[in-house]
């Protein structure tokens, strides 16, 4: 599969390890940096995607808001996705029979007015819902007090430079690799932003989260490669 990311948030959170760590499946671990655990809610506007041996203007556009642990696994840096959101009812479908992306359908608002970027998120408990606002009017380069990355190039370098996604099934691991642009990010600043997935929900307890930074970036091509399965490793006794 392939699409464009014409906008795209990733909204950094820490936590304690354990709070990430009972979350995922062995042998997939937390990958820890400066003693937390860190996730990101990537919140995009997709569009054309598609089968890449489908040509261009066959595919369809649709908004998503992805929950992406950062993970390794068998010694390799990735990502293990918690839940997925979409508004297009074709794309949980597809994305539920053929990937481990949990996708669940909802009513996404997700765009830009007069500088500021909108985003809402409707989902049918409640449960994920979002309601944000960030402003892209004026993009900056130097992490925000809150964050604990020195600089820019150290923030990209471990919330962005991440080219798997893993998961299990029974006996094995699998694991889906990416092909993509480079990530030309940059700070932005949140507008009274409310995640209700990552703040009381049977996930994420209330207040066991921290914002650390939001990225911003635009135009990414990414393509998905076909899922890898390996056979999980005997524990030693």
């Amino acid at each position: 599969m392939e699409t464009i990311f014409k906008s795209c948030f990733l909204v950094n959170l820490g936590m304690e390890p354990d709070v990430l760590s009972r979350l995922l499946p062995d042998p997939i671990k937390p990958d820890v940096h400066n003693g937390e655990a860190f996730l990101s809610i990537v919140i995009s506007d997709l569009h054309d995607m598609r089968p890449t041996f489908f040509p261009k203007g066959f595919g369809f556009n649709f908004s998503q808001i992805v929950y992406r642990a950062i993970v390794t696994c068998n010694g390799e840096r990735g990502v293990h996705f918690l839940r997925s959101d979409a508004d297009s009812r074709i794309m949980c479908l597809t994305g539920n029979l053929f990937s481990f992306f949990h996708f669940n359908h909802a009513k996404i608002l997700n765009y830009q007015d007069n500088g500021m970027h909108r985003v809402e998120v409707r989902t049918a408990r409640g449960e994920a819902d979002i309601t944000a606002n960030y402003d892209v009017s004026e993009l900056c380069y130097t992490p925000p007090e809150s964050s604990v990355f020195k600089n820019i190039q150290d923030a990209k370098e471990y919330f962005a430079e991440l080219y798997v996604a893993f998961s299990t099934l029974p006996g094995h691991t699998t694991a889906v690799r990416i092909d993509r642009t480079n990530w030309d990010v940059s700070y932005v600043s949140d507008e009274k932003a409310n995640y209700a997935f990552m703040d009381g929900s049977s996930f994420f307890p209330e207040d066991s989260t921290r914002l650390d930074s939001i990225f911003y970036v635009e135009d990414l091509f990414y393509h998905w490669h076909t899922l890898e399965k390996s056979k999980l490793q005997a524990a030693a006794i």
